[in-house]
């Protein structure tokens, strides 16, 4: 139905629903839901039922905000907006009318409930939760300058001997420190309840989901509320049991928004940073009034695992039948098994949760390789047409017919660079090509002006797009091929934006959404390069205190709502005095090129002269280049010569972005007519400010003055008459400031009296851990905006994107499984790795830690130095840190150096005129953690031996995270990314899923069942016997040990070792242990040592490819005493005739 036509009919009903809708904030809830639901059988009247179809209720005049991005569709418009306009949303006008403190980060959108009676009294109020298991209401209206009244109430929902989830007891980073309510509530204002659902723990380690039932009037538990989550469906997954699977809490994460539809509330599960076994659910409950009551349960890969549903924080969509759309994310995909597992689709169910379709791309396998989930984004779906938007990491746009989603389409080979970029091969009604936008971290939006309709698209690293919905030759409404407009901001970093709208009807569009660099924007909707506002044009008292990933704007009754970290900030109409000053610029041009006229065009000291670009070149200060001095890097303007590129000092203030813990602020300089100094000034967050001397030595001069380093001596300068013979320098001098408080701006010397004058080209700042200092990705439409190795070359932030590798996103190495790191949360040509300059980065620690972890790689040649490991009890570890060259010496190296690993392999880099096809690495280091100690920080080398060493990221990785020491399958697409036998050959994974191999599904043989390896492809997956011991949970009365594995380089006899197999009395047991060669001498021989064959494959792999020739593992007994209980069983310390691997044992 067109529900901006139905808004505006004249309904016989649509009177009588408004009426009940301001009954409800009027009347008692009792009274109100005796009346609307005398029964509350959960078969609601039509204000409650049609919420899959309608906008959010109105209530005298006022719109009230429910659910997720405003309605079912999940639109993000709020069309009855009349108090903000694009003529009033301005620096002038709008701004920040109050931040009410809460007690933990909020995940969530607000919610907005106009003329609620609150104690008596009619508020507006707004709604929001927080990951300490609390629900704030606050008075929307208050405006406080100097501090926020409390709120109208809060309730927290942990119960008596419960605490919120800490993340290090879910072993995931990606939500710290606590977990609680992620999802946004939905809210039943028929009868004036919000629904919930809390994350929590006891002293005993049990993990607990409750769905609440709250009055939105007061807090309190409605009757029956909460109940604890509990599910299970028929199936043979990741943690199944006895045939079925059941909802396990400590694996699933309740992200998406909740849904309200055909009188049930619907929720959503993925997982916490992919750990398994986990896997993806939606479940409905009936509310009653006095009970709720489970109704259905879907289990996205019942005979697999993975594919969560999470959507960044979107909601489950409603289409006005009742059906339920969602995205999944990185799973398994078998549509066509009795019981389908749909990783990476878009999916389609009944209200009563059946299945009635599916789309999944043709690239889904190269989409779970990659972990590009696509359900990293929400469902949009159109409100006027049967269609539904939406994408995820790969930053592809779908367009589907919600009456044929288009399902699945075979291709051979889909990750091949040929198939990578097809859009013609999925059934859909449009797709866009990889990287038309970055990473969807959130869902699209949707609004109709009077001249047009459009979606909204804000992404990672690219600007906010918006896109003309078009009709064409079949009558089929498609994106505009290009977008209509975009942001001014070219690059967001991650998560992007998660576009709100607000109109008045089709007039005065507003797209709102929240920047993740900490302000909350305003644009023209129908033209997105007009932007009316942002709060960093304020920062004396506009800007927002934190961000928090995929967080949303909420707009209602001339209010923007938006959460962050600490505070519910709340921005509206005001009077404001006058308009923020402009922003600072350089105002001095000190570098002019040898070989141009722009000689003249420099004047560095105001008698002609200036620094020549080539012989600060020789010195090796190149533009946008790290200049390193005194444990800090600074970043060298990125401009050509004879434009501006210093600030002369005149008194003007720089902004500084910088947290707290930062201890010294460097500038890089020189005066010139002469040393000279000034009183400059620190400005800091909290108001307060820091004077102190600020001075530099003439550019011609040596030794230095007031203490100054000298950084760089270049033996010429330029002039008039052209170069000139005399030396000059440029110094370094810094100024120690408060740790405890945040810098914003520092405020330059006013110009001196005499001819003397400051210059400074740079600012960096040193905190009490390391902050980032080289400029290492760029986009490839900008690719002059980076300078990875100081000599105009970067990683290209597309070719990233395309590897799965997203700012502020999860980063693994070695699958799921392997080390999970997070890649820097910078966008392009912003500063995102550490070149290593003896700084301290911390980590955060990790019960029983193993190893420390590092990405990163190196330039201008293979570089190490001496770094630290600093523990919490106050002792360091020394290592040797290094990293190979990022192009392997531009392709020279054959490997990688230093026991390097391949994180990734890129196809090009981009260098200030474009592309270069030089292919480009990230690499992956580690180093072994003393045992019982906890990790606190890590210092990167001081001095490195040649080039420069660069960081990306740093991670720790427990003991228990993978206890396999052998990597023995790999990915055909990636033959070498595994190394069975030694000679780099390996297990095809394609050749043992044709077997029906996989990873997470358990295998029977000879009355054995199995668990093959939860491992992805390329990880280790098998244990190489060295002697290791592996603890068994082993029963009485079984009368055999079976083994899964295979020997390499062993001839037909085999290779032998010795098992020592431990019971639980104390008692051990030596067995002998032999297996036959894995290919049988590439078919030469029979299998040996009464081996019998478990698994065939068609072929194995070599790092050039397949290799065609037959694979085995084989099956071994070795018989137990049946009266006792097996404990551990140690594998062989010594084998003779070659090596032995084993992938699984079971008791039998």
């Amino acid at each position: 139905m067109n529900q901006a036509r139905f808004s505006r009919q004249q309904h016989p009903l649509l009177g009588l629903l408004t009426l009940l809708a301001l009954a409800t904030t009027l009347l008692p809830g009792p009274f109100v839901g005796a009346w609307l639901h005398p029964q509350w059988s959960g078969a609601h009247l039509a204000i409650t039922t049609r919420q899959s179809q309608a906008k959010a209720p109105r209530s005298s005049g006022h719109t009230a905000v429910l659910t997720y991005k405003n309605d079912n569709w999940r639109s993000g418009q709020n069309t009855t907006e009349t108090l903000l306009t694009p003529g009033n949303v301005n620096a002038q006008t709008f701004g920040k009318r109050v931040a009410y403190p809460v007690d933990g980060q909020i995940y969530t959108q607000p919610l907005y409930v106009p003329n609620l009676n609150v104690n008596g009294t009619l508020h507006n109020v707004v709604f929001v939760a927080t990951e300490h298991d609390s629900i704030y209401a606050f008075d929307a209206d208050a405006q406080a300058i100097n501090g926020a009244p409390p709120p109208l109430w809060h309730v927290n929902y942990l119960p008596p001997g419960e605490t919120t989830v800490a993340w290090e007891d879910v072993a995931c980073g990606d939500t710290v420190p606590e977990v609680g309510i992620t999802g946004t509530p939905v809210i039943d204002l028929a009868t004036r309840t919000m629904f919930f659902v809390t994350f929590s723990e006891n002293s005993s380690g049990q993990f607990f989901d409750r769905l609440h039932a709250i009055d939105i009037s007061t807090g309190r538990e409605r009757p029956g509320s909460p109940v604890v989550v509990r599910a299970s469906v028929p199936g043979q997954g990741a943690g199944s049991q006895n045939g079925s699977v059941s909802f396990d809490p400590r694996y699933e994460r309740q992200r998406a928004a909740l849904l309200l539809a055909n009188g049930q509330i619907y929720i959503a599960w993925g997982s916490f940073c992919d750990n398994m076994p986990y896997h993806g659910w939606i479940i409905s409950y009936a509310y009653d009034g006095s009970s709720f009551r489970q109704t259905h349960a879907f289990n996205v890969t019942p005979d697999g695992a993975g594919a969560g549903v999470w959507h960044g924080g979107g909601g489950l969509a409603a289409d006005s039948e009742g059906n339920i759309y969602f995205i999944s994310g990185n799973g398994d995909f078998e549509p066509s098994a009795p019981r389908p597992s749909l990783g990476d689709s878009f999916v389609k169910l009944s209200p009563d949760l059946r299945l009635l379709d599916y789309f999944a791309p043709f690239n889904q396998e190269c989409l779970g390789e990659a972990d590009a989930d696509l359900g990293s984004g929400g469902p949009l779906l159109l409100p006027s047409y049967s269609e539904l938007i939406g994408g995820g990491k790969e930053g592809r746009i779908y367009v589907l017919d919600t009456n044929k989603l288009g399902q699945f389409t075979t291709v051979s080979q889909p990750c091949t660079e040929a198939n990578r970029s097809r859009t013609d091969l999925d059934q859909v009604l449009q797709e866009t090509p990889p990287s038309t936008v970055g990473g969807l971290y959130g869902t699209p939006a949707y609004w109709r002006s009077a001249n047009a309709e459009y979606v909204y698209v804000s992404s990672v690293g690219h600007p906010t797009l918006a896109y003309r919905l078009q009709r064409n030759s079949k009558g089929q409404v498609l994106l505009s091929p290009t977008p209509s407009s975009q942001t001014p901001e070219r690059s967001f970093l991650f998560s992007g934006g998660n576009p709100s709208l607000s109109s008045n009807g089709t007039s005065n569009g507003i797209l709102w959404l929240i920047d993740p660099s900490g302000a909350l924007r305003a644009y023209d909707a129908t033209n997105l390069s007009h932007e009316l506002y942002s709060s960093a044009q304020d920062p004396d008292y506009d800007t927002l205190d934190s961000y928090v990933k995929f967080s949303t704007p909420t707009i209602a009754d001339g209010r923007v709502f938006v959460p962050t970290k600490t505070t519910l900030t709340i921005y509206g109409l005001l009077n404001k005095s006058s308009a923020p000053p402009p922003p600072v610029t350089y105002n001095n041009v000190g570098i002019s090129d040898d070989f141009t006229q722009n000689v003249q065009a420099a004047n560095y000291d105001g008698l002609g002269y200036s620094y020549s670009a080539t012989a600060l070149a020789q010195a090796g200060i190149t533009p946008g280049a790290s200049v390193l001095c005194n444990g800090l890097a600074f970043i060298w303007p990125d401009l050509p010569a004879g434009v501006k590129d210093n600030y002369q000092a005149n008194g003007q203030t720089i902004p500084l972005s910088s947290g707290p813990g930062v201890t010294v602020v460097a500038f890089l300089g020189s005066a010139t007519q002469g040393s000279t100094s000034g009183t400059a000034r620190i400005n800091y967050s909290d108001g307060s400010t820091q004077s102190f001397t600020l001075g530099l030595t003439d550019w011609t001069t040596s030794p230095p003055a007031f203490n100054n380093k000298l950084v760089a001596t270049m033996s010429y300068r330029n002039g008039p008459g052209g170069q000139q013979p005399v030396t000059v320098y440029l110094f370094y001098t810094d100024v120690t400031v408060d740790p405890s408080k945040t810098i914003k701006s520092v405020t330059l010397p006013p110009e001196p009296a005499g001819p003397s004058r400051l210059h400074i080209f740079a600012i960096a700042t040193k905190g009490l851990y390391g902050s980032y200092n080289n400029i290492g990705v760029s986009d490839d439409h900008l690719p002059a905006q980076a300078n990875f190795d100081n000599a105009g070359h970067s990683y290209s932030l597309q070719a990233l994107q395309q590897a799965g590798i997203n700012p502020g996103d999860n980063a693994f190495y070695r699958g799921v499984s392997g080390v999970v790191f997070q890649w820097p949360n910078a966008a392009a040509s912003q500063l995102n790795n550490y070149i290593a300059a003896g700084q301290t980065l911390p980590v955060a620690p990790q019960k029983n830690a193993s190893l420390l972890a590092f990405l990163g790689a190196a330039s201008g040649g293979p570089s190490y130095g001496t770094a630290y490991v600093n523990y919490s009890d106050g002792s360091r570890q020394p290592f040797t840190l290094g990293f190979s060259d990022w192009t392997l010496n531009e392709g020279k190296a054959r490997e990688p150096s230093f026991g390097n690993g391949i994180f990734v392999t890129l196809p090009y880099r981009n260098q200030p005129t474009g592309q270069e096809f030089v292919k480009t690495y990230i690499f992956y280091a580690e180093v072994a953690l003393q045992s019982g100690k906890t990790v606190k920080s890590v210092t990167l080398p001081a001095t490195v031996n040649q080039g420069l060493l660069h960081v990306f990221a740093v991670a720790t990785k427990t003991a228990e995270d993978s206890p396999y020491n052998n990597a023995g399958t790999s990915d055909d697409s990636n033959p070498q990314s595994a190394n069975f036998d030694g000679t780099g050959a390996s297990y095809s994974a394609q050749a043992l899923a044709a077997v029906g191999i996989f990873p997470w599904q358990p295998f029977t043989y000879n009355g054995v069942t199995f668990s093959w390896p939860n491992v992805a492809s390329g990880a280790n997956n098998n244990y190489l016997a060295s002697g290791q011991t592996l603890l068994l949970s082993g029963t009485a009365h079984k009368t055999a040990l079976a083994l899964l594995g295979a020997a390499d380089h062993s001839d037909a006899s085999g290779a032998h070792g010795q098992v020592l197999v431990r019971y639980s009395d104390g008692s051990a047991q030596p067995l002998p242990l032999c297996l036959s060669d894995w290919t049988l001498g590439d078919g030469s021989f029979a299998p040996s040592c009464g081996n019998s064959i478990a698994i065939v494959t068609a072929y194995y792999n070599r790092p050039s490819g397949p290799q065609l020739q037959r694979a085995y593992v084989f099956y071994a007994e070795l018989p137990l005493d049946p009266e006792k209980t097996v404990k551990s069983i140690t594998l062989p310390t010594t084998v003779l005739g070659g090596h032995l691997h084993v992938f699984a044992i079971a008791l039998k």
